[in-house]
């Protein structure tokens, strides 16, 4: 994979990142005992952008929105059973793709920080696995789409220079 990120900061409290990711995946297998060799290969571009503002300079508070794209190929051991049988890496599968969306503030003051943000994440033809009621065999294939909704909340407090106490969830 390759990538390039590109970071400017038109005012003192503004930044904003931008970046994008090709990725080419191949899996290959030879089998030198049968007819069970085969490839697959996977090309895909992913992008993000993201800003940070200090919008208030009497605080030390950060706000924070990243919006990203992003790819998860099968493994090997998903590409390897084909339901039904047969030889070869399964043709069916295809690369999980997610785009998302993250919004947040962290800051703090003195020995105290925190951080809180919420995302939603949208995903397409996520890797499932399914069992074959008759031969009890566990397969995988690609669902629809599916989605993530969450959000994080964490604070640090500094108890001596190497000792702090951190609380997340």
């Amino acid at each position: 994979g390759a990538f390039a990120q590109a970071y400017v900061a038109p005012w003192q409290w503004l930044g904003l990142l931008a970046g994008a990711r090709y990725d080419h995946l191949r899996f290959e297998v030879t089998d030198h005992l049968g007819d069970q060799s085969g490839s697959r290969g996977f090309d895909t571009v992913s992008t993000m952008a993201g800003a940070i503002a200090s919008p208030l300079a009497d605080l030390d508070v950060d706000v924070y929105a990243n919006f990203g794209q992003s790819v998860e190929s099968p493994t090997t051991t998903e590409l390897a059973v084909r339901p039904g049988g047969g030889a070869g890496l399964n043709p069916d599968l295809d690369l999980q793709r997610a785009t998302s969306l993250e919004l947040g503030l962290r800051g703090g003051h003195g020995p105290v920080t925190g951080e809180l943000a919420a995302f939603h994440m949208w995903l397409r033809d996520e890797l499932v696995p399914f069992e074959d009621e008759v031969t009890q065999q566990t397969y995988y294939r690609n669902a629809g789409r599916s989605h993530r909704t969450g959000a994080e909340a964490a604070a640090t407090v500094a108890l001596r220079q190497d000792l702090a106490l951190r609380l997340a969830y």
